[in-house]
């Protein structure tokens, strides 16, 4: 950024003066004392060294940290480290907190200023401050750096760091998700959208509703069965089957002929024609008389040791 001139910061204080005149004329959007504010902001101040800025940060952290529901903070001139030292080089904003956004611009007035990020390389860089801790929902999962745009901001967030980085998180967090987006708060964007006005439930709409009658039956009368015959239940019967199959398996085979295959079989088979004789054969025939044969009963014994004769005709 050029420097400004003392004719054009006078210039500018006229402008300034201008608007405080007319705010009456008009509705604006900006916070209240914005316009004093940016006007005492070109008054130029008498530097602070980094040592004595120190000292003051770490006097007011050991008088007020108590209060700070848990958040523990202190004051240093050195970059948070990281193990890439090309994001240290060409993106050195993703080390810190809000993405290296002054935290103290954004939660007054809710413009985005960059924060002075190169100490080494800035003489008017005022450091940083390195929040930690917390607890709940807002708890911060590791050290937090936040980089300042002017001296007087990191002497307004190391008064109260909380009241600073918590509304980034909270409210603003809510409603503005894109600038989240921007500043790395993605993971505390929530989970659910919530649209005003969805769950309100109007007293007048309850009193037009109409009875409704519905009939509702089960049932109970005869139902088609469905009923797989070959499921097994029981783990033995799944046993038993697979036993089977193995069975099966390890059988040796063989061949059989059935009635639709008997067709299938290669044979070759030669016949001779019919020859024209004639063959004349003596046939001897006689009859022989029935035989009558008789037998004896009981030569074993019978229960009344009784012998009988049984006659028998054999025909031939």
């Amino acid at each position: 950024m050029s420097c400004k001139t003392e004719g054009e910061f006078d210039e500018l204080r006229e402008l300034l003066d201008t608007v405080v005149l007319s705010e009456q004329a008009y509705a604006s959007s900006l916070p209240e004392g914005f316009a004093e504010e940016a006007a005492g902001a070109g008054v130029e101040q008498p530097p602070v060294s980094r040592a004595a800025l120190a000292q003051i940060a770490q006097s007011v952290i050991a008088e007020k940290e108590a209060s700070w529901r848990g958040y523990r903070a202190s004051y240093t001139t050195e970059r948070p480290n990281t193990v890439d030292e090309a994001v240290r080089a060409q993106f050195p904003h993703l080390l810190f907190g809000l993405r290296g956004f002054c935290p103290v611009t954004y939660a007054t007035s809710g413009l985005l200023v960059e924060g002075k990020l190169h100490t080494a390389e800035d003489p008017t860089s005022p450091g940083f401050i390195v929040v930690e801790g917390g607890t709940g929902a807002y708890a911060l999962p590791k050290p937090w750096a936040f980089a300042f745009s002017q001296e007087s901001s990191l002497r307004a967030f190391v008064a109260d760091p909380p009241r600073y980085f918590l509304p980034c998180l909270q409210e603003r967090n809510r409603t503005e998700p894109a600038v989240a987006l921007l500043l790395g708060l993605e993971d505390y964007l929530p989970g659910e959208l919530y649209v005003a006005g969805a769950r309100r439930i109007e007293s007048t709409s309850l009193s037009r509703v109409a009875g409704v009658k519905t009939d509702a039956a089960t049932q109970t009368g005869q139902r088609d069965p469905y009923f797989d015959r070959n499921y097994r239940w029981n783990e033995w019967d799944l046993r038993r089957e697979a036993l089977k199959l193995v069975n099966l398996m390890n059988m040796r085979t063989h061949s059989s002929q059935t009635a639709a295959s008997n067709f299938r079989r290669e044979n070759a088979t030669q016949a001779d024609p019919p020859k024209e004789v004639s063959t004349q054969t003596m046939q001897d025939a006689a009859t022989q008389p029935p035989r009558v044969v008789q037998y004896l009963k009981g030569m074993r014994g019978t229960e009344s040791s009784e012998i009988k004769q049984v006659k028998t005709t054999i025909s031939y």
